[in-house]
């Protein structure tokens, strides 16, 4: 191998590299969010409604979810990664902000629709996860990049649902939500 080759070689290990870490970060920090959200969001549910209203939550989530998935891949094929990436974390964590506000505030509607986003959320977010690995990893390399993902993302669950307890016997449920707008 000469030179040039060496060098490139190099360079492009040392990019897929950073890009591991990078996504590994990214799953961490987006799984311990999520693990902050969701006992909380769901204590919060379940006390103003009871579990009565779980199925038409569940139902809710379903057809949420694939309207957002629809407009998420409408989305992707128009722009770039980054402004993908950037845009849902900005619009998540917004939604995050303002739906856990008029919750506190005693609205029944913003309680029931943070309970549908925490799961429609987690869906198009672990969608960029996986968007942003298939543009940086050959299948070849996917193999253990992935599994290094999947580790770091259960880490980070396991963080955020350590972390959301602590956090709650504080500051109380609704204002853990807002614990998690940093993971974003």
């Amino acid at each position: 191998m000469n030179d040039s080759n060496a060098k490139k070689s190099e360079t492009r290990s040392s990019e897929i590299y950073y890009s591991t870490l990078q996504i590994c970060g990214f799953a961490f920090l987006l799984l311990a969010g999520y693990g902050l959200i969701r006992p909380a969001s769901e204590s919060i549910f379940l006390e103003r409604f009871g579990s009565d209203y779980l199925p038409y939550a569940w139902i809710s989530v379903a057809g949420c979810a694939g309207i957002v998935v629809s407009i998420y891949s409408r989305f992707a094929k128009h722009y770039s990664l980054a402004t993908v990436l950037a845009t849902n974390a900005l619009i998540n964590a917004a939604l995050l902000v303002v739906l856990a506000l008029l919750q506190k505030q005693g609205s029944d509607a913003a309680t029931f629709v943070l309970y549908v986003w925490k799961d429609v959320y987690i869906v198009v977010l672990l969608e960029n996860v996986w968007s942003w690995a298939s543009v940086i990893f050959k299948l070849s390399a996917a193999r253990w990049a992935y599994g290094a993902f999947c580790a770091c993302g259960s880490a980070g669950s396991v963080f955020g649902n350590l972390f959301a307890g602590t956090l709650a016997s504080y500051i109380g449920s609704e204002y853990a939500l807002l614990g998690a707008v940093p993971f974003f």
